[in-house]
């Protein structure tokens, strides 16, 4: 249970610096996989500001170990492309402590077997994308960049190793690029929309006469197959029907149609559909031919089992109503009575008469002739009777016009008289807006006035306001001036022993730096080589059996000169040439490339020890300092990692007690030392691996007799005396500002007296 703890302890650093900015998705997946709690969600979140980024992070990798999900923590960084940690915490798994490790084991264990093809689909069909993996292991589907979870749209299956993405009725929208991850392992494909078919000619409703063949007819887009049903029924091609395709027309034909194949009936071509319905028409009196005279009225009369838009045509010319041709329909017991009377008939009437509907059309022949002069003597009188009620319907119906026309020319001038007055009232409406704006602009020009006029009154006021103030500031300059004059008199006289004092600061300055310098060079440099001290016998024993083979590749790479690896291969003994190649290495530089070629040449233990070495340092090291008596005093440093310290003070370990207390926040130590005194002085050390940092604690100031309050009479003479443990340097303030003797000498004389008073 300390295995992936303990490898987030050693890479610590790592991990923080890959993690930051990931961290709360990484946590959103994992728990939207079940791998942690929505409390452990909550704890970790970045949103709790309680605590660290470093302690949320160590958090996590807790849960992990004990949910006992680490497997689905390393699918989770593999696929937010943070694979480095996913192999670190896959060999603190897998080879804890071992030497070498080969992760080429964990690539080849999983891989794909077949992988994912583009596919094209039609729009509202069902598309399956499915790949095999090697053995038994979740895989994880993404579109475009982002992962897929089950829902009414996407199904997710598993059948034995295979792996299936089903997406229920496919939209436009769901074309795309889709992959398939496992471990790092991953495969990709493309789904496209295919071409829309569409029906460029649809299916006409049409009738038909019993034992006649009816044709259906349909054109499409493209020379796909086509379905025909007949009220939801699948028909298929035989006896009754026959189904034909030309190009891209598809026709059904209904051989010997009865009264039973009326109906609608529909052709479908994916998920595109064209209809008609199919009605059956009885003739139950027929048009016949007739012989009409000149200047006599045609009638002409069906009857049809059906009541349809029956339409008239003669020659093939349609007929429409006016003047002389009229269309009647009438309702007789069961049946539908359709006439065309025609008045006046001319010679040029003559001719073919259909009466049809859609596709069905029935004929007549109807001859115009000239009247005998004995019928034209003898017209009867209902001749007579149907032409002068003819010509008072014509009469009536113009007056009825007459009648509209005038009332609409009323209609028309009662509007204008109403619009004319709705202008008016707008007119006026507009002219009082306009005075409003006129009057509310003259008041707003009058406030404008007002406030200037209070602006300028406000000015005349601050200019003599002004006036007065320059004159103080002149009197202030005066006396400015006169300080200057006094303060240029004591820097004149203490100039040489400034210049000296800067002079010798920036020279310690320097020294200061020079050593610095020197000793963190020293402190670095010597890490990988106390590595090699430290563990002289097991790194000997270990790199003995390679070391031709180690040097030939750091040479290889550049890593160490020609003269370094001559003198690591002529050395006398295996101890001295490692010693010296492990000096090579720190002099370069180069302890990432040399740990690299360790892990190459299976030297991965040894690898580690560098590691740990050259990772392990103090960022911020002790420094010397004094306290004061009976105070509490703080010893802080900082290290590269979080790693465990150890204390000491003359040599001697420190723990926690009534006397010290040991504290660690994250990457800073701290050693608190309660009501230091005297024997509290010494030299302390700080120690983590084979890092190290000391410092030396003195006593500090102690007041022996302290300034006390007094109270003068004005004129006499002021004498302040201290007495401390040590002869300092002290300074004189006078309400929190610096006290200047007035000349060289009377400084002097009070800098001898305070010299006095500290003995």
């Amino acid at each position: 249970m300390g295995r992936i703890r303990n490898c987030f302890e050693e890479n610590s650093g790592k991990f923080v610096k890959l993690l930051t900015g990931k961290l709360n998705h990484i946590v959103f997946m994992l728990r939207k996989r079940g791998a942690i709690t929505e409390d452990q969600k909550q704890c970790v979140n970045e949103c709790n500001e309680s605590l660290s980024l470093y302690t949320r992070i160590e958090a996590l990798f807790w849960y992990i170990e004990i949910n006992k999900s680490t497997d689905v923590f390393i699918d989770v960084l593999n696929i937010t492309e943070i694979s480095e940690i996913a192999m670190i915490v896959r060999y603190g798994i897998c080879h804890c402590g071992a030497l070498s490790y080969d992760f080429s084991l964990v690539a080849a264990k999983y891989y794909l077997k077949t992988e994912l093809r583009d596919c094209v689909f039609e729009i509202g069909s069902k598309v399956v994308l499915s790949c095999e993996v090697s053995c038994e292991r979740a895989v994880y589907w993404f579109k475009n960049g982002i992962e897929i979870s089950p829902n009414t749209k996407y199904e997710l299956k598993n059948k034995g190793l295979v792996r299936q993405l089903i997406i229920r009725k496919a939209q436009e929208e769901d074309a795309g690029d889709y992959l398939c991850k496992c471990c790092y392992e991953k495969s990709e494909c493309t789904l496209t929309v295919a071409a829309r078919f569409i029906f460029t000619s649809e299916l006409i409703d049409c009738v038909f006469e019993i034992g006649s063949d009816v044709v259906l007819s349909c054109k499409g887009s493209d020379d796909r197959d086509v379905k025909w049903s007949k009220s939801g029924i699948e028909i298929a091609s035989n006896t009754k029907y026959k189904l034909k395709n030309k190009g891209l027309v598809h026709q059904l034909i209904i051989i010997n149609a009865q009264g039973e194949d009326a109906g609608d009936y529909l052709c479908k071509c994916c998920y595109e559909t064209s209809c008609c319905t199919l009605k059956v028409i009885k003739v139950i009196e027929g048009l016949k031919d007739l012989e009409v005279k000149n200047g006599e009225r045609l009638h002409l009369t069906c009857k049809l089992n059906a009541d349809v838009n029956i339409k008239w045509d003669r020659n093939g010319q349609e007929l429409s109503g006016d003047d002389q041709i009229d269309f009647y329909e009438a309702v007789e017991e069961n049946s539908f009575k359709y006439t065309l009377t025609i008045k006046n008939m001319k010679e040029g009437n003559s001719g073919v008469y259909s009466c049809f509907y859609q596709n069905w059309r029935i004929s007549c022949d109807v001859k115009v002739t000239e009247k005998t002069i004995e019928q034209i003597i003898n017209v009867g009188p209902m001749e007579i009777f149907y032409e002068v009620n003819d010509t008072k319907r014509k009469l009536e119906e113009k007056q009825q016009e007459i009648e509209l026309k005038q009332i609409h020319f009323l209609e028309m001038e009662t509007d204008m008289i109403t619009k004319e007055q709705e202008m008016s009232a707008k007119e006026f409406v507009i002219e009082k807006d306009k005075l409003r704006e006129i009057e509310k602009e003259k008041r707003l020009l009058r406030q404008k006035n007002e406030e200037l006029k209070r602006e300028l009154e406000k000015s005349q006021k601050n200019v003599h306001m002004m006036g007065t103030e320059l004159e103080i500031l002149k009197e202030e300059k005066e006396k400015l001036e006169d300080r200057v004059a006094v303060l240029e008199e004591y820097i004149h006289a203490t100039n040489e022993d400034h210049k000296r004092t800067l002079k010798e600061i920036k020279q310690l300055i320097q020294d200061i730096k020079t050593s610095g310098i020197h000793a963190l060079n020293s402190f670095i440099m010597g890490r990988i080589q106390d590595c090699f001290k430290e563990n002289s016998d097991v790194i000997v024993e270990l790199l003995s059996k390679n070391l031709n083979q180690i040097v030939f590749k750091l040479h290889r790479k550049n890593i160490i000169s020609d003269s370094e690896k001559l003198g690591v291969e002529c050395s006398l003994s295996p101890y001295l040439g490692i010693r010296d190649l492990f000096y090579y290495i720190e002099v370069n530089d180069k302890s990432e490339e040399f740990i690299e070629v360790l892990n190459q040449t299976e030297n991965s233990g040894i690898a580690h020890l560098v590691r740990l070495s050259a990772n392990y340092y103090f960022t911020s090291e002790l420094k010397n300092s004094e306290f004061a008596i009976g105070t509490d005093v703080v010893l802080s440093c900082e290290i590269s990692n979080d790693r465990s310290v150890q204390w000491f003070k003359n040599g001697i370990e420190l723990s926690t007690g009534s006397k010290y207390t040991l504290k660690n926040d994250v990457l800073v130590h701290q050693l608190i030392i309660f009501n230091a005194q005297e024997e509290d002085a010494g030299d302390y050390l700080c120690e983590c691996c084979y890092a190290k940092t000391k410092c030396r604690l003195k006593a500090g100031l102690q007041v022996i007799k302290a300034l006390r309050d007094l109270e003068l009479v004005k004129g006499e003479t002021l004498h302040l005396s201290c007495k401390l443990n040590r002869d300092l340097n002290v300074k004189w303030l006078k309400m929190a500002k610096k006290f200047y003797a007035t000349n060289k000498q009377i400084a002097r004389k009070l800098l001898r007296k305070i010299c006095s008073s500290t003995h």
